[in-house]
């Protein structure tokens, strides 16, 4: 009888074991297996996205993808292109947002797309990881850039020695940039070498992301890369609006002391003055409207996983997620519409477009 148990205990064992190295096996060559198949069994039935999710997600993804990586590399060109733009140093924050997005519609859009279209992740754990990681580094450095916007409007406004001296120099503010995309990557550095928190394949939404097993990471993570940086950006631009109100103020209540209009009002360095600080305000305003799109973009996401965080509704997670996409491809139609200096970049590019091609 101890014999018979000790046999049967054996073999038990030995499939285990053969088991788990088959699953390894399948990770490492890139196979699916139950780990990252797309099905699971919720009450007995298989969960999986419906057809007509696919197709949602190729009609409006493709379209996403070809109008936000052009409309990106066309800023970008046309940032090179104009004198005016490469002259303020904030548009190198603009070349940031859209290397960003770029790199999104091409390395992130794509995959999720694969994954709709097999209803599986079929590029294996190692790119698992790896797609996590770029996809929450995108994300944060754009957040993140948004912020040293922010930080770089409210000096302008209130600090404006200061902004001079060191906000006005291409070495300070690509140093800014390039904190704002190692911030990301620091805050995900626990979670990809897995000493805290950790990155992997979620079966229930198909994709590979920052795993719950871990609440106290992922609470570090949501406070660091999202809540102080969006409590950061709103808190400066908060500041901005009350100096700009109080200024305004002081101005209406002094020009009404005045009985007539000075003459450097009218002309030289009054005018000079005012349109600069249209200028300032027009850009402040147009990042201000990109953080709004931002956030209204993400908010569903948000939303969708605090309210089901068990992915009891697949399809809501979907569509949530499908709003993200939208960040990637809208700023470019900001820039045109809420700024005439890259209104006119853009349509310089397009003449010498047209010129290059009769030519």
């Amino acid at each position: 009888m101890s014999s018979f148990t000790t046999l049967v205990s054996e073999h038990t064992m030995t499939s285990l074991m053969t088991e788990r190295m088959d699953t390894t096996s399948l990770l490492d060559t890139g196979m699916t297996s139950d780990a990252l198949s797309t099905e699971m069994e919720e009450g007995g039935s298989v969960v999986t996205y419906p057809k007509y999710i696919q197709i949602i997600a190729c009609t409006v993804g493709i379209p996403i993808i070809v109008v936000g990586s052009g409309g990106n590399l066309l800023t970008i060109l046309a940032v090179a292109k104009s004198k005016r733009l490469r002259a303020n140093t904030m548009n190198l924050y603009i070349v940031s947002l859209c290397v960003s997005d770029i790199l999104y519609c091409t390395t992130i859009l794509p995959v999720l797309l694969a994954v709709y279209t097999h209803n599986a992740w079929i590029l294996g754990q190692t790119y698992c990881k790896i797609y996590a990681t770029l996809l929450f580094t995108f994300v944060g450095a754009t957040l993140m850039c948004l912020a040293a916007i922010a930080l770089s409007r409210y000096f302008k406004i209130r600090h404006a020695a200061i902004y001079n001296r060191l906000f006005t120099k291409y070495l300070f503010i690509g140093g800014l940039i390039a904190i704002a995309w190692m911030l990301p990557l620091m805050f995900l550095f626990p979670a990809i070498i897995g000493v805290w928190g950790g990155i992997g394949y979620e079966p229930k939404t198909l994709t590979c992301t920052i795993l719950r097993q871990n609440s106290s990471y992922n609470h570090f993570f949501m406070a660091s890369a999202l809540i102080l940086p969006t409590a950061f950006i709103v808190t400066f631009y908060l500041r901005i609006f009350c100096i700009v109100q109080a200024s305004n103020r002081r101005i209406n209540s002094h020009n009404m002391q005045l009985p007539a209009p000075s003459n450097e009002s009218k002309t030289g360095a009054g005018q000079q003055r005012k349109r600069c600080v249209r200028e300032d305000l027009s850009f402040t305003r147009m990042m201000i409207a990109i953080f709004i799109i931002f956030i209204a973009c993400y908010f569903p996401y948000i939303i969708t996983n605090l309210i089901d965080p068990e992915v009891k509704v697949l399809d809501l997670h979907f569509f949530a997620g499908m709003c993200c996409w939208f960040s990637s491809c809208l700023n470019p139609v900001l820039y045109v519409f809420m700024n005439r200096h890259f209104r006119r970049a853009f349509a310089n590019l397009s003449l010498w477009r047209s010129e290059s091609i009769t030519t």
